[in-house]
């Protein structure tokens, strides 16, 4: 089955991103129509940020798949998704909030959420993408083309079998003519 992880992965941070440029937008124009997309947006947040931190967990048995991963950066990872999920409450909150009864002190509530989420989510980001491009989690070794290729011109220089043990190849003996 096709690991969901990587797929929904990347969700959360670009809606973070059109949230907090939506609340520029609302910000400066004074409609309250844009902070009730905004808080649509946030919703919208919520599902998809859940959706990425339960296929992590669910998909973290195959992150050993060619390299081996210390179960330390995992965790790491995962203890900043699981505090980037729990900033999302007090911020959708304060979002919904808003939208209904527009209220300054809400306002200035929600905004430090806001940011705050956004680090969260940059910092969660930041520590799936080492144990990707790092540490190899997750990632399959393929034999490419040319190393097949390789692989099959050193078996014609030198036939035989390699014994895994000793790294020596045992030469195949022809069989004998009657």
């Amino acid at each position: 089955m096709l690991p969901l992880h990587p797929i929904v992965a990347s969700f959360p941070a670009v809606i973070l991103v059109i949230i907090f440029l939506t609340e520029l937008v609302a910000y400066f124009g004074e409609t309250n129509s844009w902070r009730v997309f905004s808080t649509f947006l946030a919703c919208l947040l919520v599902i998809f940020s859940g959706a990425t931190y339960y296929s992590g967990f669910y998909d973290a048995e195959k992150a050993n798949m060619t390299f081996q991963i210390s179960e330390e950066i995992i965790s790491a990872h995962q203890a900043s998704a699981k505090l980037f999920l729990m900033s999302l409450i007090p911020t959708v909150l304060f979002s919904i909030i808003r939208a209904i009864k527009p209220n300054e002190i809400i306002h200035w509530l929600y905004t430090p959420c806001l940011i705050l989420s956004l680090i969260l989510s940059g910092v969660t980001s930041h520590k799936g993408g080492q144990l990707v491009f790092i540490h190899g989690a997750s990632v399959e070794a393929v034999p490419t083309t040319q190393a097949k290729q390789e692989n099959v011109a050193v078996e014609e220089e030198t036939p035989g079998v390699v014994d895994d043990k000793t790294k020596e190849v045992a030469v195949k003996k022809p069989a004998k003519k009657r």
